[in-house]
C-alpha cells in the first residue's frame, strides 16, 4: 500500500490493512523501518531530476530484497 504517515495512522493502523507491505511516501524524514514490520519502500523525493528524462521524476530506496 502506497501511503502517508498520516493516513496509516488514520485509516490503515489497526485494520487487516496494516499487515500488506507498506510503501511510505515522505519527502522530509527518513521512516524508521522498525516501526513497520511490513515497509517495503520509501519514496524520499518527487521532483528529482534524471539525465535523459526531461520531467522530474520520484526517487524511492527499497527496504526488502528484490527478486
Amino acid at each position: 500500500i502506497y501511503t502517508t504517515y498520516e493516513f496509516y495512522r488514520d485509516y490503515l493502523d489497526g485494520t487487516p490493512y496494516q499487515d500488506y507491505a507498506i510503501w511510505i511516501r515522505d519527502i522530509w524524514t527518513k521512516p524508521k523501518p522498525e516501526a513497520f514490520s511490513n515497509l517495503r519502500f520509501w519514496q524520499y523525493a518527487d521532483n528529482a531530476r534524471i539525465a535523459g528524462i526531461d520531467v522530474p521524476v520520484d526517487l524511492n530506496v527499497s527496504f526488502h530484497p528484490l527478486p
